[in-house]
C-alpha cells in the first residue's frame, strides 16, 4: 500500500511538473513596443556619448598643442637665459685677463724704467768722481 501511494505520488508529481513546463509565457505588443523604445533611447545615448567623447578629444589635443608650445617657449627662453649667463661670464674673464695682462705690462715699463735711472744715475756718478 505504501509502495502504492508513493507510486501514485511520484507520477501525480511528474505529472504536474510536465504541465506546468509546457505553459508558455505571454509576450504581447506593449512588451515588443516598449523594447523597440529602449533599443532607440540606448542608441540615442550612444550617440550622444560619442558626440561628447568626440568634444573631450578635441578639447584633449588643443591642450596637447597648447603644452607643445609652452614647452619651446620655454626652451626658447631658457636658450636665451643660458646665452647671456655665457656672454656674462665670457666679459668676465675677458676683463680678468685685461687686468692681468696690463699689471704685467706695467711692471715691465717701470722695470725697464728703474734701469734706465739706474744706469743714469751711474752714469752721473762716474762723471762727478
Amino acid at each position: 500500500m505504501k509502495t502504492l501511494a508513493f507510486s501514485l505520488l511520484m507520477l501525480l508529481s511528474v505529472t504536474l511538473s510536465a504541465f506546468s513546463q509546457v505553459k508558455e509565457v505571454p509576450f504581447t505588443q506593449e512588451d515588443r513596443e516598449r523594447i523597440i523604445r529602449n533599443e532607440e533611447q540606448i542608441k540615442l545615448l550612444r550617440n550622444e556619448m560619442n558626440a561628447h567623447f568626440d568634444k573631450m578629444d578635441k578639447r584633449l589635443s588643443g591642450l596637447g598643442n597648447e603644452y607643445e608650445s609652452l614647452q619651446r617657449n620655454m626652451i626658447t627662453n631658457l636658450d636665451r637665459i643660458l646665452l647671456k649667463i655665457v656672454i656674462a661670464n665670457v666679459l668676465v674673464i675677458i676683463t680678468f685677463c685685461y687686468l692681468v695682462w696690463d699689471r704685467f705690462r706695467l711692471k715691465r715699463k717701470l722695470k725697464i724704467k728703474t734701469h734706465r735711472m739706474e744706469a743714469y744715475f751711474r752714469k752721473l756718478e762716474s762723471q762727478s768722481n
